[in-house]
């Protein structure tokens, strides 16, 4: 970890400054994904005998409004401790860097999926976002995949809402 400054006047003169800008925008990204996932989740149909608690939606609404205020706390600490910095040299390296790729297209395909629930079959949903999580991955050969895809699919769209008395979105 790079050493912090010890005062105003030595941030301002440090160019080798570490700031945690990714803490900065990688909270802001989570808190529009967390209202992504309220949002979604409270769109999701409730047809359980208990009510919304054993809706499908329940679980995407409670994690999204956690994430959202675990992520406030973030850019708030973030923000009341190093102030605001330039993003331009932190956005130029994170295009650079092959994880924050990967987490960006991660968060990308998820919100694709949040976005075919309710519209398409909810297995044929499952069946498309296992497939390429699994594909983006490098999960196996083409074999091992469609396995992979197959089974989650079915143990996660038909296999856990039966066993719990879940309704599918």
């Amino acid at each position: 970890m790079a050493k912090q400054p010890a005062s105003d006047k030595e941030r301002k003169h440090d160019e080798h400054y570490y700031w945690p800008v990714g803490d900065f925008v990688g909270g802001i990204m989570f808190m529009a994904m967390a209202i992504f996932f309220i949002v979604g989740g409270v769109k999701m149909p409730t047809r359980g005998a208990s009510g919304f608690i054993t809706a499908a939606g329940f679980t995407p609404v409670l994690l999204g409004c956690i994430v959202l205020a675990l992520n406030l706390i973030l850019v708030y600490l973030v923000l009341k401790g190093y102030g605001y910095r330039s993003l331009r040299g932190w956005a130029k390296g994170c295009m650079q860097d092959e994880l924050t790729r990967r987490w960006f297209a991660l968060t990308l395909i998820v919100g694709g999926y949040v976005f075919l629930v309710g519209r398409v079959n909810f297995v044929l949903a499952n069946l498309v976002f296992f497939a390429v999580v699994f594909t983006y991955l490098r999960a196996g050969n083409r074999w091992q995949i469609l396995l992979y895809t197959v089974l989650s699919s079915v143990i996660v769209g038909i296999i856990v809402p039966w066993m719990f008395a879940l309704p599918a979105p």
